[in-house]
């Protein structure tokens, strides 16, 4: 079985697998252990999925099998992981981060009213009668731009390590890394993840670098925005708001 162990309301857990019990498992963790400890969660696992957890959170890593989440939730983040991997899908986190579905609901009441979608299933097709298909990745704000006023590079490979490494001493990449950071749904969360900004502006300048005239700029940064995607093919700064973050990128290239 999988497990999720920690003390009661801190975002400091270890995610393992016992073929035993969890709670025998507890017993053993907790020797030696000031805090107090609970089996927070336990669920269905082998010590294959124990390893696509550890690799999924290894950004939120401390020391062997222990995990700091910060401010959002171990055990929500756990079962969306394990849910995003039953299906084949890459799992996108902190599933707290995510902006509620245009239909309206709250994420506490999705799986009511008709609606069955919950946690990171948010970002697919709800079947509520108030949703439009794609509405939540695509649809937030229609993108305005024609593909003429975009800047499209079909063969894309993307800046080698090396290359993304010089890019980021070059005095635009920690401007680009900021506007993107910057970009916030209307509730205030990031909507760019932890740990996806530099990824993203790696990108961006490496494009950048390579475009000769500047009257390209924006075609380009805009280009590179959306095609920044969740695993299921949406853009992570989607419509609208990529035309926002272009605008607001493209002002900072001096």
């Amino acid at each position: 079985m999988i497990y999720v162990i920690g003390e009661k309301g801190s975002p400091v857990v270890k995610i393992g697998f016992t073929g035993g019990k969890p709670s025998k498992r507890l017993g053993e963790i907790q020797n030696g252990n000031p805090a107090t400890l609970a089996v927070l969660w336990a669920g269905e696992g082998d010590k294959t999925l124990e390893g696509r957890l550890h690799t999924t959170f290894r950004p939120y890593h401390v020391r062997g099998e222990w995990y700091d989440f910060g401010v959002f939730d171990p055990v929500e983040e756990v079962r969306a992981a394990i849910s995003s991997i039953s299906r084949g899908v890459a799992h996108a986190f902190p599933v707290s981060q995510l902006p509620n579905c245009v239909c309206g609901h709250k994420r506490s009441k999705h799986g009511t009213d008709g609606c069955s979608v919950t946690g990171y299933q948010e970002w697919e097709d709800c079947p509520c009668s108030a949703y439009v298909s794609s509405a939540v990745l695509e649809g937030v704000a229609p993108i305005s731009r024609t593909p003429a006023q975009r800047t499209e590079t079909k063969e894309w490979a993307g800046p080698t390590p090396p290359e993304a490494n010089a890019n980021r001493e070059h005095r635009w990449h920690e401007t680009i890394r900021r506007e993107i950071e910057g970009m916030r749904w209307p509730e205030g969360a990031s909507m760019v993840p932890d740990g996806w900004s530099e990824p993203l502006a790696d990108r961006v300048i490496w494009r950048l670098l390579g475009c000769e005239e500047s009257s390209r700029y924006p075609g380009v940064v805009l280009d590179e925005i959306l095609r920044f995607k969740w695993a299921h093919g949406g853009s992570m700064v989607p419509g609208a708001y990529a035309e926002d973050l272009t605008d607001r990128i493209t002002a900072r290239l001096t």
